[in-house]
């Protein structure tokens, strides 16, 4: 008897641990999972057969299905907006990138997900699978609640507006916006009904639309710093700008705290600004710009509520969208502009080691200025205002200020610099090189500032003499270097 309950038990035992080694149809070619079309499948693994180990596992597997899921939901985005909106794809997927995600993960409630521990190799495997059909019928009946989600954000609107917090009352508004236009162009069906909860079934679009143009209509802008400063090209300005941000509401004004902001030149001003702060308790915000590159005498930066993701929704809600645009404020600022520059030369220039009367440089210099808005001052007007050799001296030093200084009066713009050529080897009979530098400042007269800075070296020039080959390298030299200072002062003074 003790022999066969012995047997008995021995046998039990072999088949629980031939049931527990059975290997299940979708791990038996790991790490290849089954060839199922129509499946999304995702497979994880982890070290253990803890409840930890599990968990990693399947946490794995699930992000893999959560994956392929949102790369075919936001191709197909990015393919229907082409139907439906002028934007690029790729940009209405990521303006929809939020409730992409939303719909992905709702889907994963229907993911099966099996474990299969590998005794062997000591390693847990997690498997999950859910059909596609089932994950498109479940996009559909997420999008066929659009409207009960945008009600939810739209009642969340209404009353954070009411509690006085209207910047998170807009972004509201937007969520329920964003909700029912996705499902309208993915399903390409209006959807109707009531936002309060009522019988209604209008489209609800066009009542979302108008009522959050009647909120952006109400917000106002003060400018309270660094509003009309004259500005430098190529620089900061001087002052910070800042201002107030706020909302009329029955007769008052309350502050649009903690909103976010942006700001931008508008052209043909061009420049770079700093972030603008979120608006703090009192509705303030601050920025600065950082460097004004382009613009008229008198120009602007515009800050306005920043609401990511708006611009694609602007072509279904163009009313909205105009609102949104309408609803800013302006820092002005006044840059010097010229019709008409004058400009003052002094270039000290050297052939062979032989100080030449008359500047072949500055010559094509004055060639690329002339007929165009530039007015070239008589080389004697400058002398007369500064000696010649204080010239050369200020040219060989490098120290320029007691020239411009007294200039000022003059011209707008000097120019000064030195060139210089000298011998060159020769690669072959009968022809005779020079090389050649030069270093050509533009200043402006007025602030002292270096407009441009061109720097030559080791220029070559053949010809039949030295001399007649350093002279044709002064010629090239001169053009070239009249096209960078041009292009530089025009920039300065545009």
């Amino acid at each position: 008897m003790k022999s066969s309950a012995s047997i008995l038990l021995a046998v039990v035992l072999l088949g629980g641990l031939l049931r527990a080694q059975e290997v299940p149809p979708w791990a038996r070619n790991l790490p290849d999972l089954p060839n199922q079309s129509g499946w999304y499948q995702g497979l994880g693994s982890a070290q253990g057969e803890d409840e930890t180990g599990w968990q990693k596992a399947s946490g794995q597997a699930r992000a893999q299905i959560l994956q392929q899921i949102r790369v075919v939901l936001v191709n197909t985005v990015a393919a229907r907006a082409v139907e439906t909106f002028s934007a690029a794809g790729s940009s209405v997927a990521q303006s929809f990138a939020s409730t992409t995600d939303q719909l992905t993960e709702g889907t994963l409630e229907g993911v099966i997900v099996e474990r299969w521990f590998d005794r062997d190799h000591r390693t847990l495997y997690a498997y999950a699978s859910i059909e596609k059909a089932a994950v498109d019928r479940k996009f559909e009946e997420q999008l066929g609640s659009a409207l009960a989600s945008a009600t939810v954000s739209y009642n969340a609107g209404v009353k954070a507006v009411a509690h006085g917090d209207v910047y998170l009352g807009l972004r509201d508004y937007q969520q329920a916006v964003t909700d029912v236009a996705f499902a309208e162009f993915y399903l390409k069906r209006t959807v109707t009904g009531d936002l309060r909860g009522g019988p209604g079934h209008a489209p609800v679009l066009p009542v979302l639309q108008s009522e959050l143009c009647a909120l952006l209509n109400r917000l106002q802008f003060q400018l309270t710093g660094g509003n009309n400063q004259a500005a430098e090209r190529g620089r900061a300005l001087p002052l910070a700008l800042s201002g107030r941000v706020l909302y009329r509401d029955a007769g008052s004004l309350v502050p649009l705290k903690n909103a976010a902001l942006a700001a931008s030149f508008v052209a043909p001003a061009s420049g770079r600004l700093s972030a603008v702060t979120r608006t703090d308790e009192e509705g303030r915000f601050e920025f600065a710009a950082t460097e004004v590159g382009a613009g008229e005498s008198v120009n602007r930066i515009r800050v306005r509520v920043a609401v990511p993701g708006f611009e694609v929704l602007g072509e279904k809600l163009p009313d909205a969208a105009r609102c949104l645009a309408d609803s800013y404020g302006d820092f002005t600022f006044r840059l010097r502009t010229r019709a008409n520059v004058t400009v003052a030369m002094h270039i000290l220039e050297y052939n062979l080691d032989r100080k030449r009367p008359k500047s072949s440089v500055q010559e094509e210099i004055q060639k690329k200025l002339l007929g165009d808005r530039y007015t070239i001052v008589e080389e004697s007007r400058m002398l007369k205002q500064v000696a010649e050799d204080k010239l050369n001296s200020a040219v060989r030093s490098g120290n320029f200020e007691p020239v411009v200084s007294r200039l000022a009066g003059t011209a707008d713009v000097i120019v000064v610099g030195f060139v210089s050529t000298a011998e060159r080897a020769n690669p072959s009979s009968g022809i005779f090189f020079s090389s050649g530098t030069a270093v050509i400042r533009a200043i402006d007269a007025k602030t002292g500032r270096i407009l441009a800075s061109v720097s030559l070296d080791n220029e070559k020039e053949g010809g039949g003499s030295y001399e007649v080959a350093g002279v044709r390298l002064l010629q090239k030299m001169g053009k070239r270097i009249g096209d960078e200072l041009k292009s530089s002062i025009d920039a300065a003074f545009r």
